[in-house]
């Protein structure tokens, strides 16, 4: 072999076994969303609820693959581009030696490292800019966090942070740090903060009136904010809030052990996460909190601090004084109030509201209803409101206000009934008249929806009662059974011949679905538009039907309701499946079977042969009539056919 030849293979062996460094970019869950055009990063969130005020500077920050590109726009100029980076080597597994240009022109090096504290919010540890691109950059003691963490909403709409402050607090001491001054230091009643006090409520901020609030601030009198993310860092706990409706961010710094019942808290405006924020800007307010001490409905709601209801007695002919100190005032007995109310009997149990997101348990007792994972309420009564509507209530240990509730009840079967409840109302304003106001029944935003409250009436499936009734289906019909995942053929037709309390699916070549499915029918109303079942293999699983014209949409039963059919047309809702549905010329098929001793006169049937089947078909339309039944429909056999199979399997 030549020694050409020799370094040839050589070269190629060289090449083949090169190892090639992979690309380095930036990790998954800072780039950009590409179904989202224009997605980015908030970054240095610095007054930016005046950002339309002259001269107000917003800095917005992109990541696609291996760039990072940082915009900073000073109002009325558009946006600029201040600066790139690029990744050049990953430092272990998540740590990234990147360039830093400026105007295209490379100029430092860094090292940078990403601290996920949620979908929402990330921060960034950065080493000092530097000539050189060494590894040495990414060493732990060179890296430093950045204190203004980055703000994206890609997932603000689907993904909830719970709060980590939890409980009902009155300010007693309102401090503005950017004009050193108290704010509103003798009003009555108190400034206060109620946090998670029922399932999806976020922050809610009550400032009284208008006047306790700095117009930098930019929050209303009674605001709500949903936390996106929150951690600990040595001494505090830094959480970002976010504006129910609007773009407006706040930071919220709280001690990380609460100990007794009073404590000093910042709201800021500029959202940063450092421990000393006078570093960064003043605009804050310093908030003295102590925890509420309302456990029951007849109640004073200030029993100590610097304005306690035992010293207003003489002011109780003010509106406020007679409304938060009910008890000084003699507004109520607490021995006697409240009285409680009964739910009918039909409606008592145990039952199931299954969704998508899972089963939530709802229990109604004599007296009570339990809602898992939202709260306990008592069934009060607070004079009429109406016939299937009940006012409940419910009461904390937290320091959290009572709230006052709506519940509308309608019983469908034994084995379903539906309801919906109200936005709750903050004790102590609540009366019948604003209790059970439609407009009280409402969603809650994004992300929440309507997983506890609602507009519309919800399925709740019994527990422990699962008797049938009728499915009211065309008893056999081919059936194209559509899902995200895949299409086939099948049929959809009455579990058997003799009652139609119960339906079959069956499937050919359906990737993980079996063969054949059978549905025990709960409940069929609206006039057979809705078919609410139980799966016979699967006890806990159950499901609505919802039929519109030749579709059937098949979702779990707690997720249907009366828009459901417009509202996947519009693309807002998506079924497990969809059933295309075609009625078949062949009713029904009946097997025929008979004991093993037994012979019929009408025609043999021997043990060990296979029983004769009999197809009923529909009797012939005559000119005019159409031969296409509705989906949803009563199918009763006519008295010669049952007299005709009673003959045969006598």
């Amino acid at each position: 072999m030549t020694l050409l030849a020799i370094q040839t293979i050589l070269g190629v062996l060289c090449v083949v076994f090169q190892v090639v460094e992979p690309a380095c970019n930036f990790p998954d869950f800072v780039q950009m969303d590409p179904k989202i055009p224009g997605s980015h990063w908030l970054y240095r969130v610095l007054n930016q609820n005046d950002m339309r005020a002259f001269g107000v500077e917003l800095t917005k920050v992109t990541f696609k693959d291996d760039l990072m590109t940082v915009q900073m726009r000073k109002f009325p100029r558009g946006f600029t581009v201040q600066y790139t980076r690029n990744c050049l080597k990953t430092v272990g597994s998540d740590k990234y030696v990147v360039s830093h240009s400026v105007q295209n022109t490379v100029v430092q090096y860094t090292c940078m490292q990403f601290v996920k504290r949620n979908v929402n919010v990330v921060q960034m540890r950065m080493a000092e800019l530097s000539q050189t691109s060494d590894d040495s950059l990414c060493d732990d003691a060179n890296l430093k966090l950045d204190d203004w963490p980055l703000i994206e909403e890609r997932d603000i709409r689907t993904h909830y942070h719970q709060c980590p402050l939890i409980g009902g607090y009155n300010i007693d001491e309102l401090y503005d740090n950017s004009g050193n001054s108290e704010l509103c230091a003798n009003d009555f009643p108190r400034p206060g903060i109620e946090s998670e006090c029922m399932a999806g409520e976020g922050m809610f901020f009550s400032f009284v009136q208008q006047v306790c609030i700095p117009t930098w601030l930019k929050m209303e009198p009674k605001q709500q904010a949903y936390c996106l993310a929150s951690w600990n860092d040595g001494n505090y706990m830094f959480t970002i809030l976010r504006d129910t409706t609007h773009p407006n961010y706040w930071a919220f710094r709280s001690p990380a052990t609460i100990s007794g019942r009073t404590f000093n808290a910042l709201l800021m405006v500029d959202v940063v996460t450092n421990a000393d924020p006078t570093s960064e800007t003043n605009k804050f307010l310093t908030l003295t909190l102590r925890k509420k001490q309302i456990t029951a409905l007849c109640q004073d709601g200030y029993l100590d601090g610097p304005r306690k209801c035992s010293d207003l007695s003489t002011r109780c002919t003010e509106d406020a004084v007679l409304k938060y100190c009910p008890v000084t005032c003699g507004m109520c007995d607490p021995n006697t109030y409240p009285m409680y109310q009964s739910i009918d009997d039909k409606y008592r149990g145990v039952w199931m509201k299954s969704t998508l997101h899972g089963n939530t348990r709802v229990t109604l007792a004599d007296t009570s209803v339990d809602i898992q994972n939202l709260t306990k309420f008592d069934v009060i009564d607070i004079g009429s409101l109406g016939r299937n509507y009940y006012a409940l209530a419910s009461t904390f240990e937290n320091g959290c206000s009572p709230r006052f509730t709506c519940m509308e009840l309608a019983h469908i079967t034994d084995s379903l009934i539906q309801y919906r409840i109200s936005q709750s109302k903050l004790w102590p304003v609540f009366s019948a008249d604003e209790m059970c106001d439609r407009q009280t029944f409402q969603a809650d935003l994004p992300p929440i929806g309507d997983k506890y409250r609602s507009n519309l009436m919800k399925n709740l499936v019994s527990v422990t009662n699962q008797d049938t009734v009728s499915c009211n289906i065309i008893p056999n019909n081919s059936a194209l059974v559509s899902t995200e995942q895949y299409t086939c053929s099948g049929a959809l037709m009455r579990g058997n011949c003799y009652s139609d309390n119960t339906m079959k699916l069956t499937t050919k070549a359906c990737p993980q679905r079996p063969t054949s499915e059978e549905y025990k029918c709960l409940a069929s109303f609206g006039r057979g538009a809705f078919v609410i079942t139980q799966t016979t293999q699967k006890a806990a699983e159950y499901r609505c039907w919802t039929f519109s014209d030749d579709k059937v949409y098949v979702l779990h039963s707690g997720d249907c309701d009366e828009n459901t059919p417009s509202q996947i047309t519009a693309g807002y809702r998506t079924p497990l499946a969809t059933l295309t549905l075609t009625p078949r010329d062949d009713l029904c098929v009946v097997l025929l079977t008979t004991r093993p001793t037994e012979t019929t006169t009408t025609s043999q049937i021997h043990v060990g042969t296979k029983p004769p089947v009999i197809t009923i078909s529909p009797p012939k339309t005559t000119a005019g009539e159409s031969s296409n039944a509705p989906l949803s429909l009563r199918f009763s056999i006519t008295t010669t056919v049952i007299c005709l199979l009673l003959i045969l399997v006598r």
